[in-house]
């Protein structure tokens, strides 16, 4: 019989952001190589009806919480979670209710553990909230972090903010993964909402050129950032009209500032609130864009970037993305958080000819293929868990101490 890994999750729905497609495709891909049997049991939330029809079978439990969203206490997540013994645990991200329930499958059965924290032991995430959050370490994330067998981190920074907080952590690092689109074929139908047709203007001196953000609408994201550049976008670059579609949801607070924001600015350069997009609709907008901007304060690794590359799009992004890769391969452009600083990468690329961001698109779908696989993940995951288990060898990928 093969080992079964029970996956807690916070989320399976799109207000996990991220996380929602990166626990999913991981555990659909783990469970295609029938090596080992991944379960998932999450909270119930007002998406979930819609976003579980793209989950692959067996979809995930799902359990009632009360309580605060940034903790979602579940009792029958937990009790469902005792009905059966597990060879393993998957927890996916921390500081929240799932934590609790993986202490205390490890002090009741001596459950093997592996956490993924997907960038929730950031620097900059930790020094939010930092009385509750000592309190839930002290409570339980502390003693999880003692007896996990391994973390999986998702780039070397996750591994050193990790290695900070846990020096004697067993550390891997595995990225997220994205799946390539077919590029030639036409894109479907963009009538779904008329915000989506292409984006043109008739008086313009040349093509407008078309930004994308796309995630969650947080304060790590840095949305913020762009917007207190985009007056200076607008002087800097009189020859053309740069368009902007934001496309996400998130913080109604921080969002109500954003849209405050943009509506103060310049409109020859237009600003687009589209609110959050799936299917089809995501699909339209990353192939109409030319290039992806992710003005990010904190991550752990964005998707987002992951998806924008395997539609050949390149990227403007900062060092917080923990891509380096993407400059590297040249297929990525470095901003920063200062408002000039982030006006002149814009400027920059916007002065590209578009045979050489046709070439960046080339790039970088070529380093999706090559670096981000489901199927490579997945067998190193599968390995991971056969050596937390006890059943298999030390993989080479685990960093030293």
């Amino acid at each position: 019989m093969s080992q079964q890994v029970l996956v807690l999750s916070p989320w399976v729905s799109r207000q996990g952001g991220g996380l929602q497609s990166a626990v999913r495709d991981l555990v659909r891909a783990c469970n295609a190589r029938n090596e080992i049997r991944h379960s998932v049991i999450a909270t119930r939330d007002d998406n979930c009806e819609e976003d579980l029809r793209a989950w692959p079978q067996p979809q995930p439990e799902l359990y009632p919480y009360f309580g605060p969203n940034s903790f979602r206490l579940s009792p029958s997540m937990l009790r469902a979670s005792m009905r059966q013994s597990w060879d393993c645990l998957h927890l996916h991200g921390v500081w929240m209710f799932p934590s609790a329930v993986a202490r205390i499958h490890y002090a009741l059965r001596g459950t093997p553990l592996v956490i993924s924290p997907h960038g929730m032991l950031d620097p900059w995430i930790v020094a939010r909230s930092r009385v509750k959050k000592s309190l839930v370490e002290w409570l339980w994330e502390k003693a999880n972090w003692k007896h996990a067998r391994a973390f999986r981190a998702l780039n070397f920074a996750e591994a050193i903010a990790i290695r900070t907080l846990v020096p004697n952590a067993q550390i891997a690092v595995i990225g997220n993964g994205v799946e390539l689109p077919q590029l030639d074929t036409p894109a479907p139908d963009t009538s779904l909402r008329g915000d989506f047709a292409p984006m043109c203007g008739p008086g313009d001196k040349a093509p407008p050129l078309k930004l994308l953000y796309l995630g969650r609408l947080h304060e790590k994201k840095g949305l913020h950032h762009l917007l207190a550049a985009w007056s200076r976008i607008a002087a800097a670059l009189p020859e053309l009209t740069v368009k902007l579609q934001v496309c996400g949801w998130g913080d109604v607070k921080y969002e109500e500032r954003c849209r405050a924001q943009a509506a103060s600015l310049n409109l020859r350069h237009p600003i687009e609130f589209l609110g959050p997009v799936f299917g089809a609709e995501k699909d339209s907008v990353l192939r109409g864009c030319d290039c992806l901007i992710l003005p990010s304060v904190s991550e752990g690794l964005p998707v987002a970037i992951l998806e924008a590359w395997s539609y050949a799009k390149p990227t403007l992004m900062t060092d917080a993305c923990n891509l380096p890769v993407g400059f590297e391969k040249r297929c990525a452009h470095r901003i920063t958080l200062e408002p000039q600083g982030l006006c002149d990468a814009v400027v920059r690329f916007a002065r590209t000819h578009p045979t050489e961001r046709t070439e960046q698109g080339k790039r970088a779908r070529a380093l999706v293929s090559d670096q981000f696989s489901w199927a490579t993940i997945a067998s190193q995951m599968n390995e991971l868990t056969r050596w937390s288990t006890g059943k298999g060898p030390r993989p080479d990928f685990l960093l030293s101490n």
